[in-house]
């Protein structure tokens, strides 16, 4: 008959002081590192300047309605920052109803300054106040980064004949 034994493994509750303190030291350094990286970043420049030059209503597509949208938007890199090699330009517009168009724009190669305009035709069919918020991500040799901007504009009422679509322009 063979006899098992089983041994209950104990480990101490209390720690020695020299043990406890090291511990406590350690998360309290870790702590602050946590603390201070926000506070850095975020004095950091944008690696973007990005701007919405203008929104506004007409009659872009010739059908006698004033319910196309024509949007300009900036990219520019500030001075000292290195151009990204890539950029994906997210445009929102935000009717009063909450209903949204969006569109993407790659951009890829390196600029210093990018313009883009963006005509939404059929878009502008509801009163009040429209949105238009740009979303940039940028990839290029400082890593990714990203910037935004929102632009508010109240165009008339009405609607044209047409689903909405867009028409994009670069300089």
């Amino acid at each position: 008959m063979q006899h098992i034994y089983k041994r209950k493994l104990q480990f101490p509750i209390i720690m020695p002081s020299r043990k406890r303190t090291g511990i406590l030291l350690i998360l309290a350094t870790m702590m602050m590192l946590f603390v201070a990286v926000p506070v850095s970043a975020a004095s950091e420049p944008h690696p973007l300047d990005v701007a919405v030059d203008h929104a506004y209503y007409y009659d872009l597509d010739a059908d006698g309605v004033e319910d196309d949208v024509y949007i300009e938007i900036s990219l520019k890199v500030p001075p000292g920052q290195l151009k990204p090699k890539k950029s994906d330009c997210y445009v929102t517009l935000t009717l009063p109803s909450g209903t949204y168009h969006i569109s993407l724009v790659t951009i890829i190669g390196q600029f210093k300054e990018i313009h883009l305009g963006l005509s939404w035709f059929n878009t502008a069919t509801e009163p009040g106040w429209y949105n238009v918020k740009v979303d940039v991500f940028t990839n290029g040799y400082t890593g990714n980064a990203y910037s935004t901007t929102l632009y508010d504009f109240d165009p008339p009422t009405g609607t044209g004949p047409g689903d909405p679509h867009i028409k994009i322009a670069v300089w």
